[in-house]
């Protein structure tokens, strides 16, 4: 059921990609109630009973925070059966990016960019290297949504050097604002210097933002479905980001990288997912 997903995202401390938005599911929880090995319930929820055990809320100034040791702890600690969610505003307005640029140091600008002009109304920031998407899609499954990449996979690109594909939504209630702040990141990106765009495609509608989504919600399905797969969540420096994923590529058949990057609490790092495929062994 939904309840039990919430509580596996605790026990896995998942981010997810509107981490940059709303920070990490550990910042959110205001407390847990969890079930030790032994049976015992202890709880940090505010309708707790005398007889269970307390934890330290998130709300408290003094003491050890023992929530945060189950969050994350993957069922090793404790099995988290309830949780007091802090709650969001839901968004009213959805309007995303999608630019195709050359290089890394182009991502990093365009991060600064859209960080800068976008402030809280930044809702995600996504990049998908070429050779993740050439892995993963055929250059007919990508014409519908960013033409120039579909036209890089079929022209083998993917085997040149890296070229990037970054995604910008931005999330609020308030869509007129939004449309000025988009306007200004389009603006600083076509008279400045700082970012080389191939090209470029907004969706303002639910429809069309649903539509651009699904290549970075479909792409780790579909890599998954090329054989066995092997994903890490690696933490680097902005300017160390994408030699981990050359290295890798250096010592294995193929890696691609696939990220988000995050504004929230730690904005000069980044989460990197590597995909490592196994070569496939002849009989």
């Amino acid at each position: 059921s939904d309840v039990y997903k919430r509580q596996g995202n605790l026990a896995t401390n998942a981010g997810g990609i509107h981490y940059a938005r709303y920070g990490s599911l550990r910042s959110n929880t205001c407390g847990i109630e969890v079930v030790g090995a032994d049976g015992t319930i202890v709880s940090s929820l505010r309708n707790t009973t005398n007889t269970t055990p307390i934890l330290h809320r998130r709300d408290n100034s003094i003491g050890v925070d023992m929530a945060h040791l189950f969050i994350g702890s993957e069922g090793t600690l404790g099995i988290i059966t309830a949780a007091e969610i802090n709650l969001h505003t839901k968004p009213t307005n959805h309007q995303l990016l999608m630019y195709h640029v050359s290089t890394i140091e182009d991502v990093l600008s365009l991060f600064q960019i859209a960080k800068g002009s976008l402030h809280n109304s930044l809702s995600a920031f996504e990049v998908m290297d070429v050779q993740g998407l050439s892995a993963a899609f055929g250059a007919e499954d990508l014409k519908a949504q960013l033409p120039s990449i579909a036209k890089a996979l079929d022209g083998g690109e993917s085997s040149a050097a890296p070229t990037f594909c970054v995604m910008i939504e931005v999330q609020s209630t308030d869509a007129e604002v939004d449309l000025l702040r988009i306007e200004r990141i389009v603006n600083k990106i076509e008279t400045g210097k700082s970012v080389n765009v191939v090209d470029q495609v907004a969706a303002d509608s639910i429809a069309a933002v649903k539509s651009l989504w699904s290549v970075r919600e479909d792409l780790p399905v579909k890599l998954a479905q090329r054989g066995r797969i092997f994903k890490y969540d690696l933490c680097f420096p902005f300017d160390k980001f994408y030699s981990s994923v050359e290295f890798a590529r250096a010592k294995f058949v193929k890696a691609v990288s696939y990220t988000h990057l995050r504004a929230h609490e730690t904005p000069e790092h980044l989460v990197c997912r590597l995909l490592l495929e196994k070569k496939k062994q002849s009989h």
